[in-house]
């Protein structure tokens, strides 16, 4: 299952459709046997859809055959292309999260239908204040801080004396 998994992401950070239809392919029968309801429920129609694109869609398979189901959003990072809806959730959802959701935010329909529409304003908002306050000036990769590499190596460190003391 690993594996599957690795070749999965793979998939998505070569840009190759291909191996990314072959791996859900063969992930199909883990949703099956680990009771994956709506997995195994959609997986299967989204496979044989995208199987069958060449003919029914020719123009939308040779977009995703040339890539166009990822996004690069950093250039300086390679192997970092990541799928679309990942990006909406890492961009547009992330600004436009109240606290508590939607739950027990208000039982009024018109108001839940204005707080969606509005979702893209806050979320442009939101972005803004990051920026005059500098918040996004010091965008870096969590695993890169000095803090990380530091409880990293503790960590490496003591499970490699731990395997020394078990020969």
């Amino acid at each position: 299952m690993v594996q599957l998994l690795m070749l999965f992401i793979r998939a998505t950070r070569e840009v190759n459709w291909e191996l990314h239809l072959s791996t859900v392919r063969s992930m199909l029968p883990w949703f099956f046997a680990c009771d994956r309801v709506h997995y195994s429920r959609y997986l299967p129609v989204y496979w044989l859809e995208m199987k069958n694109l060449r003919d029914s869609q020719p123009d939308v398979h040779e977009k995703l055959s040339k890539g166009e189901f990822i996004v690069q959003r950093q250039d300086q990072y390679g192997f970092s292309q990541i799928p679309c809806d990942q990006t909406i959730e890492q961009t547009c959802n992330r600004d436009t999260k109240a606290k508590g959701g939607l739950t027990g935010f208000t039982l009024n329909r018109g108001a839940v239908h204005r707080w969606i529409l509005s979702s893209h304003e806050r979320a442009a908002i939101t972005k803004e204040c990051h920026v005059m306050a500098g918040k996004f000036a010091q965008s870096r990769k969590k695993d890169l801080d000095r803090t990380r590499s530091c409880k990293d190596e503790l960590k490496s460190t003591q499970s490699q004396s731990w395997l020394l003391l078990e020969a």
